[in-house]
């Protein structure tokens, strides 16, 4: 039988040897537990991971399995981390810092710098993991507040006469504890042609605004609106309409609002071929918004807009209203109503413009 050389022997026990030596340092080397959070709800305490605090929500995965559950932070009796998180609250602060607890409804963080921070669960904007880039932390502390849509329906026909016409706007709103701002935008466009006729335009129009408005007291605020519209149909190549003043939340709940507004401003219009309409003018207005069932959402306005020298003479009243319903995740079904009444109107034009579009909407 062939025998087997001494050297191979020495190195095959030497690899044993050195695998069981390991093997035993590895048992008795002490090692540094997993990072794990914990969260207390109701008669359930869990560990795991907190994804993440959102929309009054703890989104938590639990340890061990693949489940995870969403508990409101209403029900949070306790909550701890394991490592630092990008904390959102209030109007405008930020921290980064662990959760050590809550007490009376208060997180209790310990931030990066050693220092002992309660931060009301009721005032939590985000919780999160820290941000991964300056890019990133400027977006989380700026865009908080925004939300936004855009808007987007068309229809053609082809018959007798064809017809074509689309609608696309575009909407951004921030909102704090006392201020909001609104900023929209919103362009219309149709033709119609009958046969052995060339193709004519009849729907041109663009229209601008924005809204601000800040509680002073309660259900009292202040309003700052500037509209600027352009249509061509209506031989209107501009029409600018500042107004400010002072409002009155007369129904404000969780299910939203009605409020009324008064003020002075300025119209402003200019037509095709050079006349022009300017007055000052008193500003009345009606606004809400509601929740409605299967989260759609209904926002309704109208303003009031005669000019002082002359109320029942020259005045501008205009009529917004929309309907949104959710389809499918940021997608959602809208119906708009828009109807413009200007008693002093271009020669030739009628004094009212009404537009109706369906279409969708992409919640941003």
């Amino acid at each position: 039988m062939k025998r087997i050389p001494f050297l191979v022997k020495l190195s095959t026990l030497g690899r044993l040897a050195l695998v069981g030596a390991l093997s035993v340092l590895a048992l008795t080397m002490p090692t540094r537990a997993a990072a794990i959070d914990s969260l207390t709800a109701g008669d359930s305490a869990l560990t795991g991971e907190l994804v993440d605090i959102s929309d009054d929500t703890a989104n938590f995965d639990i340890a061990g399995t693949d489940s995870s559950v969403a508990v409101a932070t209403d029900d949070l009796k306790n909550l701890t981390t394991d490592k630092p998180r990008l904390i959102i609250y209030g109007d405008d602060e930020k921290i980064d810092g662990n959760v050590e607890g809550i007490t009376d409804g208060k997180l209790m963080i310990r931030t990066t710098e050693g220092r002992e921070i309660q931060v009301p669960l009721t005032e939590v904007i985000s919780l999160g993991g820290p941000a991964a880039s300056a890019l990133d932390q400027w977006t989380r502390d700026n865009l908080r507040f925004w939300s936004g849509s855009l808007d987007l329906s068309a229809s053609t026909s082809q018959a007798t006469t064809d017809t074509t016409q689309i609608l696309f706007g575009a909407s951004a709103r921030r909102t704090s504890e006392k201020s909001q701002l609104n900023i929209g935008a919103s362009y219309r466009y149709g033709t119609q042609k009958a046969d052995q006729e060339p193709t004519q335009t009849n729907l041109d129009e663009a229209i601008g605004t924005i809204n601000i408005r800040y509680t002073v007291w309660e259900e009292i605020f202040v309003f700052g609106d500037m509209a600027a519209t352009y249509n061509a149909i209506q031989l209107l190549s501009l029409r600018a309409q500042p107004s400010a003043g002072v409002g009155w939340d007369i129904l404000n709940n969780g299910d939203g609002r009605l409020s009324a507004k008064a003020g002075f401003g300025w119209v402003f219009e200019r037509y095709f071929g050079g006349d022009e309409n300017k007055y000052a003018a008193l500003a009345l207005g009606l606004d809400s918004e509601w929740k409605l069932p299967l989260d759609s959402k209904v926002t309704a306005e109208l303003n009031y807009l005669p000019a002082l020298n002359a109320f029942a003479d020259n005045y501008l009243l205009q009529a917004r209203l929309s309907y949104t319903i959710p389809v499918i995740s940021f997608l959602n079904f809208k119906v708009q109503l828009t109807d413009d009444y200007n008693n002093q109107p271009a020669a030739g034009t009628q004094p009212n413009s009404f537009y109706f579009n369906v279409g969708l909407s992409v919640t941003l």
